[in-house]
């Protein structure tokens, strides 16, 4: 059975559809590839990338040719698959990878708002959180907002992730907790020893006894 076979079954056997709120990625075995459907199983975006993810609101990143893009729930590029790697939207965001290994920002309408000139580390996830993200220039870490404007500058060796209105940032033998504009609001300088960050919390020691610090 070849592809075009199998396309033309699915289309008798059930209506395309060109819109649907519940896009579900379906693997055909035959072609090799990978298309939407809804969740009557009838057919939306037919059969044809290497990968797909499923969708975020009206847009879902899919892999064709060795390389990433966005679509849309008609199958429609919002975003030409010219990169190595496109990582989870959050705030209607999601970061991209270059072909030349560097870091930037799409936009859910598939436009580049970040361009790709910052440094990748595979070990992060990158992504927007509160409004902020944090991204790599040289050695040192900073923060940017949606228009890519660095709201904090790059000053950290590690950071992490706002929530709740602070985040954790480590750096030049300091560590501590800032809210959005770089401030400190924690100073951990004062304890002795200090165990890894985890679920906003860093464990802390004055040298007898051990807690937990937050960013509140």
């Amino acid at each position: 059975m070849n592809k075009g076979f199998l396309i033309l079954f699915f289309v008798l056997s059930g209506t395309v559809s060109t819109w649907s709120q519940d896009l579900i990625p379906f693997y055909n075995p035959v072609s090799n590839d990978w298309g939407y459907c809804n969740r009557q199983k009838e057919i939306v975006i037919f059969s044809q990338f290497d990968e797909a993810r499923p969708f975020y609101g009206t847009v879902a990143v899919v892999k064709e040719s060795g390389y990433y893009g966005v679509v849309d729930t008609r199958g429609n590029l919002v975003a030409a698959c010219i990169y190595s790697k496109i990582f989870p939207f959050s705030e209607e965001y999601a970061a991209v990878l270059s072909k030349e290994n560097k870091i930037g920002f799409i936009n859910i309408q598939g436009k580049e708002m970040i361009p790709c000139i910052y440094e990748y580390d595979e070990y992060e996830e990158y992504g927007f959180h509160e409004g902020l993200a944090y991204v790599r220039s040289g050695d040192k870490y900073g923060y940017v907002d949606h228009t890519g404007k660095v709201v904090i500058n790059f000053q950290y060796g590690s950071t992490w992730n706002f929530s709740d209105g602070c985040a954790y940032v480590s750096g030049d033998g300091k560590n501590s907790f800032i809210d959005p504009q770089g401030k400190t609001i924690v100073d951990l300088s004062k304890y002795e020893d200090l165990e890894e960050y985890s679920e906003g919390l860093v464990g802390v020691s004055d040298g007898k006894k051990w807690g937990f610090v937050d960013g509140k």
